[in-house]
């Protein structure tokens, strides 16, 4: 596995390579830490050669929702698509999503940055619920207010039930936005 590790705003990011997997973890100081502390976030992509797509796996910004809403998993998308676009991929969805990543791409939709790709898999997207149930620990542990767990609740998408249980309407989302050249023009992802 070949690692780097680099400035990432206050932070440090670090990426290794193992094949088509690649991983970053975000951490407060430079690695190695002087104490061991947990990531402030993860992400992991995949490279699906056959697919000439780069798949966000996960991007998990830790420590619940008090560790949400400091930009940490929106520069991680940010260096995801710039990953994809190294790799010259389109950068999509995984088909199994949790209620927060079901957000985040319906607002990457809403804002014409991606599109559902209904063709793949079998027309529906996977449903995992642990992140919420992170959210639940979090207000039944009193790190968050009930008000606070309702809100965010709220903004939540709810899945579609059947006898196999919830899953997306969705099977992926593939990101419309193409890549920057060397050029410093746009140029698109074939």
């Amino acid at each position: 596995m070949k690692c780097s590790t680099r400035a990432f705003g206050a932070e440090w990011l670090t990426r290794c390579r193992d094949g088509p997997e690649v991983f970053y973890t975000v951490e407060r100081e430079e690695p190695p830490p002087s104490r061991p502390r947990p990531p402030l976030a993860t992400m992991k992509l995949r490279h699906r050669r056959t697919e000439k797509v780069t798949t966000v796996e996960h991007i998990e910004v830790h420590g619940g929702v008090r560790g949400q809403r400091r930009g940490l998993g929106t520069r991680l998308y940010e260096e995801a698509l710039a990953e994809a676009c190294r790799e010259r991929r389109q950068l999509a969805s995984d088909d199994v999503r949790s209620p927060f990543a079901e957000a985040f791409w319906r607002k990457q939709q809403a804002k014409g940055r991606a599109v559902c790709d209904s063709s793949h898999g079998k027309g529906q997207g996977g449903y995992y619920s642990g992140p919420l149930v992170e959210l639940i620990d979090d207000r039944d542990n009193g790190h968050i207010s009930e008000a606070e767990y309702d809100r965010i609740r709220a903004a939540l998408p709810k899945p579609e039930k059947d006898v196999d249980g919830p899953f997306w309407v969705c099977p992926r989302y593939k990101v419309r936005t193409p890549c920057r050249t060397a050029k410093g023009g746009l140029g698109r992802i074939r």
